[in-house]
């Protein structure tokens, strides 16, 4: 995933794999295999990317958007909001205690004021391919009202769910875009163990962050 950001750095700095690991304390090896996509920069040594290299936090956590940040951004052009993650599949649940910083132009432009009830969040699975694909990170309104037919996070006993919904008075129905997975249809009885978080408002890739 981050053998594209290797190959960049290098040419917008005139730096060599060497010196990369040699700053981030990691072997020469695993630089080249990081370089080759066989290997991901952890977690802990992001600081130095974003600080130093100016990469966008997107981009390291989740290859999406554009490499390196907007140099003409500005501190109060950008927001942070907390990263979640859900299933697009059979069911996962996992808050990070992380933010992602955010465009918030991009949300301005997209209509949105209020940032308040935002979330972003991180998809594993492929139920929702191809709109949605595994490693999407998506822009969640927690206050938006519930229209069938529209795609939402879901928290259905206990996990998190990215689906389409329709729902009755005796029913809910959590429907895939892709076929291989059939629809979940709840009974009235057991309604009452399902919280829908919010609805996808935009799907991180479409956006420059």
């Amino acid at each position: 995933m981050h053998e594209k950001l290797i190959k960049k750095l290098k040419e917008k700095y005139n730096i060599t794999q060497q010196q990369l690991a040699d700053e981030l304390g990691i072997k020469k090896q695993f630089m080249s295999d990081v370089a080759r996509g066989k290997a991901k920069i952890p977690k802990d040594k992001f600081n130095l990317f974003i600080e130093k290299y100016k990469v966008n936090e997107i981009y390291l956590l989740a290859g999406k958007g554009e490499i390196f940040q907007d140099e003409n951004a500005t501190e109060s052009e950008t927001i942070e909001l907390p990263l979640i993650v859900a299933s697009a599949g059979n069911g996962y649940a996992q808050v990070d205690h992380e933010v992602i910083k955010v465009d918030k132009n991009q949300l301005v432009k997209m209509g949105f004021n209020n940032f308040k009830n935002f979330v972003v969040c991180k998809i594993k699975g492929d139920s929702m391919q191809p709109y949605i694909i595994d490693g999407d990170l998506l822009i969640i309104n927690t206050e938006s009202e519930i229209v069938d037919g529209r795609i939402y996070i879901i928290n259905a006993f206990g996990d998190l769910y990215c689906k389409k919904i329709r729902k009755g008075i005796n029913y809910f129905i959590m429907e895939s875009i892709n076929k291989d997975y059939p629809e979940e249809k709840f009974c009235r009885d057991e309604m009452t163990a399902i919280n829908v978080i919010g609805q996808v408002v935009s799907i991180v890739r479409q956006l420059r962050l």
